[in-house]
């Protein structure tokens, strides 16, 4: 499928209001048919009503879709169109542009980390701080007892991907910043986790962390995700 969520509203940054929710159907539905879940990121313009994307616009879609079990990005890229479509990434004389490097530097992030990822299942999603000023992190089936992740401590929104060990008994999970893009918010999450060791994927390099008075922390930055597993 194909989800654009990067809006805009007389000059003002946006995000589509059922973004979450249409993921949600999507990914419940290949779910529930045995099929892997691919959708299409937006990277492009072809609306005075929808943004250019910019390095954290791409980097929020990807680990949101990881949220909800994706297996594979298409993105939305032309080469160079006669139409109404701007920002691509290749210019009229196919020369690549800085539009290219995000997209390149996004896609090489999660590949740091693909097959940890593929390692495991995506048992559901679920939110943190959902509220009418965040509608895009709107849910109507979010995961519930998750018991890895046993307390969250943030004041910003979250979204936070379930998954659990296809072959062995640790588990992992996606925390996405889902504060409005356009308000340009880090949000720093105290998080209590039952398990020994937790690695985070941070930027896609692994790093094994530890509690601080019984707490992990966790900093992101906007639109920035980040992959933990738990064992």
């Amino acid at each position: 499928t194909d989800i654009y969520p990067c809006h805009n509203s007389n000059g003002e940054k946006t995000t589509y209001n059922n973004y979450i929710k249409s993921i949600e159907i999507t990914a419940d539905t290949a779910k529930r048919a045995g099929k892997d879940f691919w959708c299409c990121v937006q990277t492009c313009s072809w609306s005075s009503s929808i943004r250019i994307p910019n390095e954290a616009d791409f980097r929020w879609q990807l680990y949101v879709l990881l949220s909800y079990g994706a297996k594979a990005f298409f993105y939305y890229i032309y080469a160079y169109r006669q139409d109404n479509h701007v920002g691509m990434c290749v210019n009229k004389d196919l020369s690549k542009n800085e539009m290219y490097n995000i997209s390149l530097r996004t896609l090489q992030e999660i590949k740091r980390f693909e097959d940890v990822y593929l390692s495991y299942e995506n048992l559901g999603a679920y939110s943190h701080n959902y509220s009418d000023e965040v509608p895009y992190l709107r849910m109507d089936n979010p995961y519930k007892g998750y018991s890895p992740v046993t307390e969250i401590v943030c004041e910003d929104p979250l979204l936070i991907g379930a998954f659990k060990k296809k072959d062995g008994s640790s588990y992992a999970f996606t925390l996405v910043n889902m504060s409005e893009l356009a308000h340009e918010k880090t949000a720093y999450a105290k998080v209590k986790i039952d398990g020994k060791k937790v690695i985070a994927y941070h930027s896609g390099f692994p790093c094994e962390i530890k509690p601080v008075d019984g707490y992990y922390n966790f900093k992101l930055t906007t639109g920035d995700g980040i992959f933990v597993t738990v064992e």
